[in-house]
């Protein structure tokens, strides 16, 4: 049985006609000019600076991790056959828990950003990545840099955090304007490999943050060195 109304002579429908399939759309310009950037100065120093800004965090405006992945894995394997050094630099705030309890979400954005700020201020390499790692943890990636040089870098960005001072933006009106301002301080862990077929990207992470956690077990606000694997 149909439901098709009838159709009348005076009410025929149109024959159909075949479907246009439009041709592929061309990339956009915004992204040929891209591509066009990344082929093109791929080895150079103003790419590397570039590739630093890339796919940034939303609330630190660092890289984010996975950038951080993607550049360490590449220059493990750059380094793996030249006997160069590879450092990492693990950052974090002391008592962050704390900090959010009593500042709160929005402090506490603000309190990242400016370290972070002081952080970038003194990774003046281009080959150099300051990434965020996972919460109030960033990681700095040193390609061709030594244990020495690496733990002068980790002990002026120390010094330089602590010197920040942060204003309390919800303090209340009245109140002693010193006690506004407060300071925070980081705990930072180094480590330092030569890029070879004995370690992997995973040992280098696991050295700076044996360090790390050794420097937040013994009071914070300083920097633990380790060269080799951990």
């Amino acid at each position: 049985m149909s439901f098709l109304p009838p159709i009348s002579s005076s009410n025929r429908p149109e024959p159909l006609r075949p479907i246009e399939v439009p041709p592929p759309s061309k990339p956009s310009i915004l992204n040929q000019l891209r591509n066009h950037v990344v082929y093109n100065l791929q080895p150079t120093i103003l790419y590397q600076t570039w590739e630093r800004f890339w796919g940034g965090d939303s609330v630190t405006q660092v890289a984010i991790r996975s950038r951080f992945d993607a550049r360490l894995a590449k220059e493990w394997q750059r380094l793996a056959g030249k006997q160069q050094p590879l450092s990492l630099i693990l950052c974090e705030i002391d008592g962050f828990n704390q900090y959010r309890k009593h500042h709160g979400d929005l402090a506490c954005n603000h309190c990242l950003s400016q370290v972070l700020r002081v952080i970038s201020a003194n990774i003046e390499r281009p080959a150099n990545l300051v990434a965020r790692y996972q919460g109030d943890m960033f990681v700095i990636l040193l390609p061709q840099t030594s244990l020495d040089e690496a733990a002068c870098l980790a002990k002026k960005v120390r010094l330089r955090v602590k010197a920040l001072k942060l204003a309390d933006q919800h303090q209340p009106i009245g109140s002693d304007p010193i006690s506004a301002v407060h300071s925070v301080t980081i705990s930072l862990g180094v480590g330092t490999l030569l890029p070879s077929s004995q370690w992997s990207p995973l040992n280098l992470i696991a050295s700076a943050e044996a360090s790390l956690r050794q420097a937040q077990a013994t009071g914070g606000n300083r920097a633990i060195l380790q060269e080799g694997g951990a």
